[in-house]
């Protein structure tokens, strides 16, 4: 379904003979300089050479406190509800340094005996 009044571009033989391949520049490495910077970087080598890289333990430092929690509860509510509930486990958070999960449990723990008190 071509237009014939539009002309195909490669009808004709095309000549490339203009076009030639640039040369590619190369720029100089310095290799012990970025051997220097990966061992100052503790980068290890592939191909097994980590004589010159210190073999001390890395530290890492927990960012949040381990609790055993490990379950997540999805609920749909409102907004004024989940407001109301963070604004409450952030003061709760202030206050006894425990995360929202601790303030939920207690909440849960509270409720039951209320409801076993009536």
């Amino acid at each position: 379904m071509s237009n014939p009044e539009r002309a195909d571009p490669f009808a004709e033989t095309m000549d490339l003979s203009d076009f030639n391949k640039r040369p590619a520049k190369k720029q100089p490495v310095d290799l012990e300089a970025i051997k220097d910077l990966s061992i100052a970087n503790r980068f290890l080598s592939r191909s097994g050479d980590n004589t010159s890289v210190s073999e001390e333990p890395a530290v890492i430092r927990r960012r949040r406190k381990r609790t055993g929690r490990d379950a997540q509860i999805g609920l749909r509510v409102t907004i004024e509800v989940k407001e109301q509930f963070y604004r409450l486990a952030d003061d709760f958070f202030t206050k006894t340094q425990l995360p929202a999960g601790e303030f939920l449990s207690q909440m849960l723990d509270l409720y039951e005996q209320h409801v076993a008190k009536s």
